[in-house]
């Protein structure tokens, strides 16, 4: 069988585009016209194998130069605002690697739409509940868990961790927000029918319900009154 015109980086095939670009279908790696010239020229030089070939023993590939180009591939699209392409190049890196942490990390960018790192600790909610921050915690090296606790606590030092549950259109629900309000509480409003896995880890059975984070834990307060309760003790 001939020689391919493959992406160098991983194997990939390359598919022309206009202006004499080639983009591998794999990595998305870029190849220009004088590159793929050269390549040509070697391949005219290539010896042809009739017949099928035989391998003995065990073949080892090597899948971390693949893995490392689509990762660093879809950081570039983050940067770019490119979240749809961006998860479909860090899809690929877990396929490769499940317990690949960056692409975690990756995952939960675009999960946030935020194109840097650092955009983290102006999220409006915390981030650290959700799962793909939870994975990149579980498999990421000792540097991307101390980045990613900094990080965390850089958020948690500039916000207040309060959550109001509610349903869209609930009286007591507008009734909890507008004391909030006017108490001066720093809060997220959750739609407790879209949120359902922070209603499964709340155990959120009624709204309005506020959730106060503390160190290692939480407070649950349901319905106004238990909430008018938490203000008067938290003196706001």
């Amino acid at each position: 069988m001939a020689t391919k015109l493959q992406c160098e980086i991983c194997g990939g095939r390359l598919i022309g585009k206009a202006g004499g670009v080639f983009e591998c279908d794999s990595c998305g790696m870029e190849y220009d016209t004088s590159w793929v010239k050269e390549k040509i020229q070697e391949i005219r030089g290539t010896v042809k194998v009739e017949g099928t070939v035989e391998v003995t023993g065990t073949v080892q590939m090597d899948t971390s130069a693949n893995r490392d180009a689509l990762l660093k591939r879809a950081f570039m699209m983050l940067e770019e605002g490119n979240w749809e392409k961006a998860d479909e190049r860090l899809e690929q890196v877990l396929n490769i690697d499940p317990e690949c942490g960056e692409a975690y990390l990756g995952k939960l960018m675009v999960e946030l739409k935020i194109k840097a790192f650092e955009e983290l600790k102006n999220q409006p909610q915390p981030f650290d509940i959700r799962s793909n921050y939870q994975k990149a915690m579980r498999f990421g090296d000792t540097a991307l868990k101390t980045k990613l606790s900094n990080i965390c606590e850089l958020y948690k030092t500039a916000h207040k961790e309060v959550f109001l549950f509610t349903f869209p259109g609930n009286q007591n629900c507008k009734i909890a927000s507008i004391l909030l309000e006017k108490s001066g509480v720093s809060f997220a409003t959750m739609d407790a029918n879209t949120e359902k896995e922070l209603v499964e880890k709340y155990g959120i059975r009624q709204v309005p319900t506020l959730i106060f984070l503390t160190d290692g834990g939480f407070e649950k307060y349901c319905g106004v009154s238990d909430i008018k309760v938490w203000l008067i003790r938290k003196n706001v």
